[in-house]
């Protein structure tokens, strides 16, 4: 390890571009509000387009475990030789069209999944 005056090991590699899914996040928003989860779902459907949709559901289903699952992300990080993640909301979970009250606590609730999800491996 080559520590630089600073204390950071400057051969480490940092992935500063890395998602959280938090399904039970999302399964309460749209417990809260299934018409607007719904109809968010059909713009989605209407800009993107149905292959589209289809190929981006393909690829979240193969890398599922890594973007929710500690250990697997774990896994994936060393056989990349990634030592670190910064890791933030996926964005389908930022729900541009939540009300004040939701948009606040899907926020929070987020945060606080992102927090429980790093705890678990804090020096990574």
């Amino acid at each position: 390890m080559s520590l630089a005056t600073d204390g950071v090991d400057r051969n480490e590699v940092t992935d500063v571009h890395a998602h959280l899914l938090m399904p039970g996040l999302h399964a309460e928003v749209e417990r809260r509000v299934p018409d607007e989860v719904q109809a968010a779902a059909d713009l989605e459907l209407k800009r993107n387009g149905l292959a589209s949709l289809q190929a981006s559901g393909r690829m979240i289903g193969e890398r599922f475990p890594r973007l929710t699952d500690v250990r697997a992300r774990l896994e994936a990080m060393d056989a990349q030789g990634v030592d670190r993640q910064w890791v933030s909301p996926s964005p389908n979970h930022f729900y541009p069209w939540a009300n004040e009250g939701l948009a606040t606590w899907t926020t929070a609730e987020a945060n606080r999944l992102i927090a429980d999800h790093v705890a678990q491996a804090p020096d990574r």
